[in-house]
């Protein structure tokens, strides 16, 4: 029997999670390391369950990490991180985090869900959580342990260096600029269409200068959302292209979006507007 030990997450020593979070991403594009920083700025977000921070040790070997939350009857998994041939430990460690599930009442778990942004955004594939084709362990391990896949979401990118083009609003609209919450490292941004002074649709940005592309920085747009009253009318693509041109007025020479591959209006939208179809990005879940 492999000589397993379960050990929960010290955010004041947490050198053996962040080096296993970095061996398994090392070498994804858009992403960096995870460094002493994010592990203070995690301590200042609210919802910060570290008693949900595991880590999977094998035959004294940190094998597999999962960080998850707990919130009313649903689970969280905002990233899990598994090591080259040690899939059969994250599977493990998947096992166990559902046993504590279980005894909170929690009905289904899935991950990594939007819910990881907060944590990881600038990280870990700008703002989007979900589990790239490449991340093989984890989704060996996710396989393993029973979970099924959710619909995929597409992540796009769009090269900045080229001329955006800015189309009118719609008669009977204007957009006005927000100012969203703050996302940690990140430059964030936003505008609101309003028609009669309601809004009509949102699209909120944000730049990452330390999260470099291959040539420049890397913005980010989303999310992006219209109320279907005031759908097909161009807000959404307006607001983009509005967006996109202050990315690149920012720095940024690389836009990522992403939206669901089910989503067709969506994509047919983003790709007018530039964006090209580069990666399928993945959430696992599990009914409890």
């Amino acid at each position: 029997m492999t000589d397993r030990k379960l050990k929960q997450f010290d955010p004041g020593h947490a050198a053996v999670q962040m080096e296993l979070v970095n061996r398994f991403t090392a070498g994804w594009p858009y992403s960096r390391p995870i460094d002493s920083g994010l592990i203070a700025h995690w301590q200042s977000i609210e919802r910060f369950q570290p008693e949900n921070m595991l880590t999977a040790w094998e035959a004294g070997v940190p094998a597999a990490f999962l960080h998850g939350e707990v919130h009313g009857d649903n689970g969280h998994i905002n990233i899990l991180a598994v090591q080259p041939a040690h899939a059969n430990a994250g599977a493990w460690l998947l096992n166990e985090w559902e046993h504590r599930l279980v005894g909170c009442g929690v009905r289904q778990v899935r991950g990594p869900s939007a819910r990881a942004g907060a944590f990881y955004g600038g990280f870990v594939i700008g703002l989007e959580p979900y589990l790239p084709s490449w991340a093989t362990g984890a989704i060996d391990a996710f396989i393993r342990a029973g979970y099924r896949m959710g619909p995929p979401d597409v992540l796009m990118t769009l090269d900045l260096t080229h001329r955006i083009d800015q189309d009118p609003i719609s008669e009977g609209y204007e957009i006005i600029e927000v100012e969203p919450e703050p996302e940690y490292t990140a430059e964030v941004f936003g505008y609101h269409a309003l028609s009669r002074r309601s809004k009509a649709a949102h699209c909120y940005a944000r730049i990452y200068p330390q999260l470099p592309g291959a040539s420049g920085a890397i913005g980010q747009i989303g999310n992006v959302t219209t109320e279907p009253e005031h759908r097909n009318r161009g807000l959404a693509r307006c607001m983009v292209q509005k967006s996109l041109r202050r990315l690149a007025a920012m720095g940024a020479t690389e836009a990522l979006i992403a939206t669901g591959l089910e989503n067709a209006p969506a994509l047919r939208a983003y790709e007018r507007v530039g964006f090209r179809r580069l990666h399928l990005i993945t959430e696992w879940i599990r009914d409890l």
